[in-house]
C-alpha cells in the first residue's frame, strides 16, 4: 500500500521569515495526524505545501508516491484532484443545489457523468451518516450536519489518499466537534487513506492517531 504523505526537510518561508525548518512527517495508511501549534507557526502553510498550492523554499512532499514538490502547476493541480480531499473551517456550499449535487459538483466539473456523479456522491453521504440528507437544500442544514456535507464532499473520490483538513471543527460546539472528529478518523481508518488535520482543540487531537505540535520558529 502507498504511504499517504511522505513529507522530507521542507522549509516554509514568509518574506524574510522562517516559519518552518527541516520539517519532516510520514503519514502511513490509516492514520490521522492532528497538526498543532500557534497562530503563525506554519499550520495553514504547511498544509498549502501539502496540497500543492504553494511550493516550499526547500525540501520535498509526497502524496501517496507522486512529487507535489519539482513539478509544474498543471501536474499539482492534478495530483490534488485525484489524491486529495479538502475540508475547511467553513463548509463553502452552494446553496442554490441539494446536498447531494453539492457532494458531486467537483466530480461533475471534472467531466464525470452526472450519474455516475450523483451515485458516488450518495455513497459518500451514506458513509458520513447522512444519506437521508441526500435531497435537501444546504440553507436547511445544522452546523454539524454542514460540516458532514464537506467531508462527505472531501471523501467523494474513491482514489483519494489523502484528507487535509484546516480547523474543521473550529465553527461547532464541543459535542458536535468531537462527533466530527471521530468521523474523520474513523474514515481513515477505515478506508486506510491518511489524515492531516489542524486543530486548536486538544478533543479533536485526542481522536488522532499522533499529534505534531509545531512552534515558531526563529528568523534567519
Amino acid at each position: 500500500m502507498r504511504i499517504p504523505l511522505s513529507v522530507d526537510e521542507v522549509v516554509v518561508k514568509f518574506a524574510d521569515h522562517v516559519l518552518l525548518r527541516d520539517f519532516a512527517l510520514q503519514v502511513d495508511p490509516g492514520e490521522s495526524v492532528a497538526l498543532m501549534g500557534p497562530s503563525g507557526s506554519g499550520k495553514t502553510s504547511l498544509l498549502k505545501c501539502l496540497v500543492g498550492l504553494t511550493i516550499p523554499s526547500a525540501g520535498s512532499i509526497e502524496v501517496a508516491g507522486s512529487a507535489m514538490t519539482g513539478v509544474s502547476a498543471a501536474k499539482r493541480a492534478d495530483l490534488r484532484r485525484e489524491l486529495i480531499g479538502t475540508a475547511y473551517q467553513t463548509p463553502d456550499l452552494l446553496t442554490e443545489i441539494s446536498v447531494q449535487e453539492n457532494v458531486a459538483i467537483t466530480l461533475l466539473f471534472e467531466g464525470v457523468g452526472r450519474d455516475k456523479a450523483l451515485s458516488d456522491a450518495r455513497r459518500s453521504l451514506a458513509a458520513v451518516g447522512i444519506e437521508h440528507l441526500a435531497a435537501r437544500g444546504v440553507e436547511n442544514l445544522s452546523g454539524g450536519e454542514a460540516q458532514r456535507v464537506s467531508l462527505a464532499r472531501a471523501l467523494v473520490r474513491e482514489s483519494m489518499s489523502l484528507l487535509v483538513a484546516d480547523e474543521p471543527t473550529a465553527s461547532l460546539d464541543g459535542a458536535n466537534a468531537v462527533r466530527l472528529a471521530e468521523l474523520m478518523t474513523g474514515m481513515v481508518h477505515e478506508r486506510g487513506i491518511g489524515a492531516v488535520i489542524a486543530t486548536h482543540d486538544q478533543r479533536v487531537a485526542d481522536r488522532c492517531d499522533r499529534v505534531v505540535e509545531l512552534r515558531m520558529a526563529m528568523a534567519q
